[in-house]
């Protein structure tokens, strides 16, 4: 498949069978994401993978009380997991605070993961709530983040139960100037 096509065909998916992803695969994945663009080229992510069910479980537990405390009118799907929607695998993007650019680079980095997911048929959501997990330094902490280390991006991937459809989008002269 060409990259248009590849992008044209990445969708956020919510809905993941309990199907491992394998090590490599995620290694793979992460490969992707480093080779993403960075400001003067810093490259200075650090991936945080969670893959353990009661560690997940946790940094969700965690998120979705601070998301309800900062986002009061917000309303969670009904799901057992509206932060993570059960995905096997958990990647957080993170950054040194000071990092001017940090919020781009991992989204650079990010968009490249979520591409190469989708060419190995595996299904990926980019994670906007999680990052109010930057809150809880506890939390930070147990999960792996570095010490002076933010989260910018935070993505879940997995065998989708069914991809989603894909949505019309509007020609691109209406976005052009």
């Amino acid at each position: 498949m060409d990259v248009l096509e590849l992008i044209k065909k990445r969708r956020s998916c919510r809905s993941y069978k309990p199907d491992p992803v394998p090590s490599d695969v995620v290694e793979e994945i992460i490969e992707a994401g480093i080779w993403a663009p960075s400001a003067m080229n810093r490259q200075d992510w650090k991936f945080v993978v969670l893959d353990d069910r009661e560690k997940v479980r946790q940094a969700a537990g965690s998120a979705l009380k601070l998301v309800k405390k900062n986002l009061p009118s917000y309303t969670p799907r009904d799901l057992p997991d509206p932060i993570f929607y059960s995905a096997p695998v958990v990647i957080m993007i993170t950054m040194p605070e000071e990092n001017t650019w940090a919020a781009s680079d991992s989204a650079l980095a990010a968009e490249n993961m979520m591409l190469y997911s989708r060419a190995q048929g595996i299904g990926s959501c980019f994670i906007g709530l999680a990052k109010f997990l930057n809150d809880n330094q506890h939390m930070l902490k147990k999960i792996g983040v570095p010490e002076r280390y933010r989260i910018y991006a935070t993505l879940v991937f997995g065998y989708p139960k069914e991809w989603p459809k894909q949505v019309e989008r509007k020609e691109p002269g209406e976005y052009t100037i």
